[in-house]
């Protein structure tokens, strides 16, 4: 399980190694499905996400290390780990493959939760340390079992773009997250979870559903089109490591800041990395 973290040293990601995360600002980012990446995981089940590449060179999800670097510019107490899942998320192209990937989203937030505990050190709880977990697609739904698991809750949970929108119900294939939020104290207070919830193409609204007022949902306006699923589907994560010293996005976290996080529905104003509060349509 642990050798399934990788720590970003300043260029690439590195092996973690028992006890070896100190007390900081952990952020644990974590991929969703890899349709089209299921040969090479077949060839090689113990190939990473961050070192896999395509047959033409190019990295798989380089969102992951884009987001790294804003992280790590914006707060200079951050260890920012990914966590691979590759081997099972990986599928070929073809109809319903996605249900193979979310089948083993259950195991593989039981085994985040157990790699952070080897991966932090005796005194992390103790010295303030403090964790933010980040999932894109079937990734969020991994990192919001993860934070069912943790022995210590993570301070925020940022969710990106989590199918759960009506056209995933068709296909089977929704994360039904709005069941598993309920079961977290979810709010901007005193032992409570910060989460955010970015919808681009795929994810669906949480705040207004029982039991989840505290959410903050981000309806995006990618600059793609709408037929565009893929880059609409990456878009929240473009979006948000452009937010990192502004105060919405990355520049709500309680990690980095104190104030107070209103809670309910934003909308993205289009062509432009700023939100309002309000979404159309929506309670």
């Amino acid at each position: 399980m642990l050798e399934r973290l990788g720590r970003f040293d300043g260029e690439r990601f590195r092996s973690v190694t028992p006890g070896s995360v100190p007390p900081s600002h952990v952020y644990v980012l974590v991929h969703g499905w890899a349709p089209g990446w299921g040969d090479q995981a077949v060839d090689d089940p113990r190939l990473r996400s961050w070192a896999a590449e395509s047959p033409s060179g190019e990295p798989f999800e380089p969102w992951v290390r884009q987001l790294t670097v804003a992280i790590l510019e914006a707060d200079p107490h951050a260890v920012v780990l990914a966590y691979s899942w590759l081997d099972d998320a990986a599928t070929g192209r073809f109809i319903l493959a996605q249900r193979r990937a979310f089948a083993h989203t259950d195991l593989h937030g039981r085994w985040l939760a157990e790699a952070l505990m080897q991966a932090t050190c005796d005194d992390f709880i103790a010295n303030s340390g403090r964790v933010h977990l980040i999932g894109h697609s079937y990734g969020a739904r991994v990192v919001t079992l993860a934070a069912l698991y943790m022995s210590k809750r993570p301070q925020q949970i940022t969710l990106f773009d989590s199918p759960d929108a009506p056209v995933t119900y068709i296909t089977g294939s929704q994360t039904m997250l709005a069941s598993l939020l309920r079961k977290l104290p979810i709010g901007d207070g005193p032992g409570e979870i910060f989460v955010d919830n970015y919808i681009s193409v795929f994810g669906a609204y949480y705040h207004a559903a029982p039991g989840l007022s505290g959410v903050v949902d981000v309806l995006l306006s990618p600059p793609y089109g709408s037929m565009d699923y893929r880059r609409r589907h990456l878009y929240p994560m473009e979006f948000y490591a452009q937010t990192a010293e502004l105060d919405f996005g990355l520049g709500w976290s309680p990690l980095l800041v104190e104030h107070t996080r209103a809670s309910g529905c934003y909308e993205q104003e289009y062509g432009v990395v700023a939100v309002s509060r309000g979404c159309s349509g929506v309670p």
